[in-house]
């Protein structure tokens, strides 16, 4: 296009130079993610569990087989698994706590990477942790410190000047790029079923003598060197001739001179393996009420009913004719050492509120396996 241009209008026209120095490129990108997986496991007891959240990359793989003076290929597919994989292995105590093997796998498709012939391979950052932890019913893990940072930068502009502090990027185009992200795993276990602790009835069973089955067990108590002798089974105890008093009451005697005494069997579980359940069961073989504490070493034994450790002091209470089991966990510090639980500040009560005397029979003698 061409035209004439008037001297007297040469005022409204205006030069200009491009300079590439002086261009300016104003953009900001922004972008935030947010992903967020929440799988439900149900698994049974000491069995596995897997999960994965992710994809399936496929690899070629190229098989060359001679054949009459020529080369037949045969390909095949495998997949390689990527993503989030997680897999559990629960094993549920007694006392609700579940024992768990946890392998955690991140893994990430950083790139594709082309082979011989026709192959592909890819290229995968993988992160990993395996645990193994125990929880009570309800309560939750967090495992966190699966980080990945990547920071990047790229100068484009005019040569030396681009470089420069602070004026820099009057003179170039800079790209500033950081990637961070981090995996946070939160593992809350529910005991769905549980097998039920039996009664302490079922655990101590009575087994009797010959001649009397189900009577309770023979035990010498202290001041007893033997068997009494009834009648029947012995000649009768020798009496004072110048005594007066019926054979009878004689005998009946002291049996109206000895104190009234409650008995208290005292029974543990002998032998457990570290975090194994301990079962201390109490057995009242009177008609009076029994009041008490379990002593303890809290550094040894929790228990199972209260979560904490009480300062070594558990106390408990036994009706007429009744059991009670309580149960304790064994904690790590008590592998391969043997200890005593005790009973401390037994009273007992009769039927009209008298005080008796309480006789604590049995043995709470327990060992801790070590692993």
């Amino acid at each position: 296009m061409t035209g004439d241009v008037l001297w007297s209008q040469r005022e409204g026209f205006r030069a200009t130079i491009a300079n590439p120095g002086l261009v300016a490129t104003l953009r900001e990108t922004y972008g935030s993610s947010n992903t967020l997986a929440n799988p439900r496991l149900r698994a049974r007891n000491r069995e596995k569990a897997k999960v994965l959240i992710g994809e399936k990359l496929p690899v070629f793989t190229t098989t060359s087989t001679p054949n009459n003076g020529s080369l037949s290929l045969a390909a095949t597919v495998t997949y390689l698994e990527v993503g989030l994989k997680l897999e559990v292995e629960p094993s549920v105590q007694l006392d609700n706590d579940v024992i768990m093997k946890v392998n955690l796998d991140v893994s990430t498709l950083i790139g594709r990477v082309d082979g011989p012939g026709s192959s592909v391979a890819y290229q995968v950052g993988t992160r990993q942790a395996s645990t193994s932890l125990r929880l009570r019913d309800g309560e939750t893990q967090i495992l966190a410190g699966l980080i990945r940072d990547d920071d990047s930068k790229a100068i484009s502009g005019l040569p030396g000047l681009a470089r420069l502090p602070l004026v820099g990027r009057l003179f170039g185009v800079h790209s500033d790029g950081r990637v961070k992200n981090e995996v946070v795993l939160l593992i809350t276990p529910h005991v769905v079923r549980n097998i039920g602790l039996p009664e302490a009835s079922v655990i101590s069973v009575p087994a009797g003598v010959d001649g009397d089955p189900g009577a309770s067990s023979i035990r010498l108590r202290s001041g007893q060197m033997g068997l009494p002798l009834g009648r029947g089974n012995g000649p009768a105890p020798a009496t004072d001739p110048g005594d007066d008093t019926p054979p009878e009451a004689a005998a009946a005697a002291p049996e109206e001179a000895a104190p009234k005494a409650a008995v208290l069997v005292l029974s543990t579980t002998q032998q457990v393996e570290v975090g194994g359940a301990v079962a201390v069961t109490l057995q009242n073989r009177s008609g009076a009420s029994l009041r008490g504490e379990l002593g303890y070493d809290p550094m040894l034994l929790q228990p199972a009913q209260s979560g904490k450790d009480n300062n070594g002091r558990l106390s408990f209470a036994v009706g007429p004719g009744g059991q009670r089991v309580y149960m304790m966990r064994a904690l790590p510090k008590s592998a391969g050492q043997r200890f005593d639980v005790r009973v401390d500040s037994v009273q007992g009560a009769g039927p009209e509120g008298a005080a008796l005397n309480v006789q604590v029979e049995g043995q709470g003698m327990v060992e801790v396996l070590a692993r």
